[in-house]
């Protein structure tokens, strides 16, 4: 009986021993995947992080590039206006000296046509 017993514990020493070593392996197994797969996560976020910072850097020398358009179009725009108030004097003078010479010219016309008609009665009572 002691034999059996003394057997039946080498077997439970024994069954133990092989039921430690499988959990063991299970969980150094376990642990190299999960470093595995948080590595992967790591690099994953890492390269998006990294992606992101070098879309903000290009959306950033973009938005410098349009302010900087934007201010040479303001300047631009202003020395326009400016030019063309400098011009807009000188256009509405010239319209106005176009308006007068046209009077001019139709008083003109009428008083030939009417020298015209005086000349021709002076011809006949001659």
């Amino acid at each position: 009986m002691k034999t059996l017993r003394d057997e039946r514990e080498k077997e439970r020493k024994a069954e133990l021993q092989r039921i430690e070593a499988d959990k063991n392996r299970q969980v150094k197994e376990l642990m190299h995947k999960n470093m595995r797969e948080f590595q992967d996560i790591k690099l994953y976020y890492g390269d998006i992080t990294s992606s992101n910072l070098e879309i903000i850097k290009r959306l950033k020398e973009e938005h410098a590039e349009l302010k900087k358009r934007e201010m040479a179009d303001a300047k631009l725009m202003r020395e326009l206006k400016r030019k063309n108030a400098a011009l807009s004097d000188p256009l509405k003078r010239a319209r106005e000296d176009v308006e007068q010479l046209k009077d001019t010219y139709a008083s003109f016309l009428e008083d030939k046509r009417k020298i015209g008609v005086l000349k021709e009665k002076i011809a006949e009572q001659e």
